[in-house]
């Protein structure tokens, strides 16, 4: 990922990203300091394993479709910093971001704080002071959580709603070994009289959150007993209405702009995240849900960009995302073999090896780029966890080299990035440049 203005990269080197704390005392104190601007905001706080930042994607195009004002912190970036904070579609400029982190290090002396606690910090600050009112009401906040839930930074906020996403076995060193464990903590965003709306996906899961909820006094809405969705076949699905059915009267819903049958799922979410929101005042029409759906960007997620060959990009990181990855080439392969090279990365404290293994049988050529900072994983281990006998593998030495290898072989089918977000992130900066170059997008 590229840090490029200097006062990320001055931030960088006081405050190493890749290092991690679980805790709400440094972050509470920094807040304290700063005035307690996160009291005054009223958010969406979401947490889940996969699929966090695509619902965000969809409640926010369907909150600019109705005008209401939103702003929204997610992590990580693929490309620059400014990406993490935007409101209403519109990432904060070099010039507001350094004056922001400035500030809020001058809150920090004794310097106890981790990079992601003050740039948590800062962006309440920001939205606090962009103050979100349109139509006479409040806007909103949607913030993603970094890592876990209960002892997240962002779990200072007093949310009016909360959405879950699906949950899965990733960050185990430090959110624990065992899917109930991982839930348990995902399900701490989760606060006394709040709604929350739910997909966690498995029933061990599903129970660990529910549980939660009962104990809280959490009305809860959970995918598949409280609102369902139907996913239309993979021949058809870029051309035929959807529903979402939850006992009000149902409306027509277009594809979701988002490719891959897992984001009918994360749109659901949002629908039902937002339908809430209209019961709290929030004035959002059929028509702007509709149109959110239709219209939601999340970059580097699925994301196309076209040539011979296409390049597919996606930040799979983890085994229950690269799952709805290799759910996506099967569908959209319509049951005809399509020759696929991929460029993978992943790092150090992934399990690597449960996604190549799901990864093997949808793949001929197979690239492999050292990348990720202290989390690299070394190339001998790349190259050692495809099994002899499987596609062909070759290492590169950047994410350049590898795009160009991938293209000289390969006049037709396509290109798959994936396995990090340092990756896809490297990946889109190189392709988003060739593009301008070519005068496209």
């Amino acid at each position: 990922m590229i840090h490029d203005t200097p006062v990320m990269q001055n931030l960088l080197k006081r405050r190493p990203s890749g290092t991690i704390r679980l805790g709400l005392v440094p972050v509470r104190r920094l807040l304290a300091r700063m005035g307690t601007p996160h009291r005054d905001l009223n958010v969406v706080h979401v947490a889940g394993t996969n699929g966090k930042g695509s619902v965000i994607a969809f409640l926010e195009s369907m909150l600019m479709a109705a005008g209401i004002p939103v702003a929204v912190f997610t992590s990580p970036h693929l490309i620059r910093f400014n990406e993490r904070m935007r409101i209403n579609g519109q990432e904060i400029t070099d010039h507001a971001l350094e004056a922001l982190l400035t500030e809020t290090l001058s809150y920090d002396t004794q310097e106890e704080t981790t990079f992601f606690e003050l740039t948590t910090a800062a962006a309440l600050l920001y939205f606090a002071r962009a103050r979100l009112f349109g139509r006479h009401q409040h806007g909103l906040v949607l913030l993603e959580t970094g890592l876990g839930g209960r002892l997240d930074a962002t779990n200072v906020v007093v949310p009016r709603l909360c959405i879950i996403t699906s949950i899965g076995l990733d960050h185990m060193d430090f959110l624990g070994p065992t899917l109930a464990g991982i839930a348990r903590e995902k399900a701490g965003i989760m606060q006394p009289g709040v709604p929350t709306v739910a997909a966690p996906g498995s029933r061990e899961a599903t129970r660990m959150v529910s549980g939660v909820a009962a104990r809280l006094g959490v009305p809860l809405y959970l995918l598949g007993r409280d609102f369902n969705v139907s996913v239309p076949d993979p021949a058809v699905r870029s051309q035929v209405h959807w529903r979402f059915r939850d006992g009000t009267p149902p409306f027509r819903l277009p594809p979701p702009a988002l490719p891959g049958a897992h984001q009918y799922v994360n749109a659901a979410l949002a629908l039902a995240g937002a339908k809430l929101l209209r019961k709290m005042g929030y004035v959002l029409a059929n028509a702007d849900l509709a149109k959110g759906i239709a219209t939601a960007r999340w970059p580097g997620r699925l994301e196309c960009f076209p040539g011979t060959p296409p390049v597919w990009l996606d930040g799979a990181h983890n085994p229950d995302a690269i799952m709805a990855l290799v759910r996506f080439l099967r569908d959209s392969a319509m049951g005809q073999p399509v020759f696929t090279t991929l460029i993978f990365s992943v790092l150090n404290n992934k399990d690597a090896q449960a996604m190549v293994r799901l990864l093997v049988p949808w793949v001929n050529t197979v690239f492999l780029v050292a990348c990720g900072g202290d989390r690299q994983r070394p190339m001998e281990e790349l190259v050692a966890m495809w099994p002899s006998g499987g596609p062909s593998v070759r290492s590169c030495q950047n994410i350049q080299e590898a795009l160009d290898a991938a293209r000289s072989i390969l006049p037709v089918g396509r290109v798959v990035v994936t396995g990090s977000l340092f990756l896809v992130g490297e990946a889109r900066s190189i392709l988003k440049s060739k593009n301008q170059d070519l005068g496209g997008r």
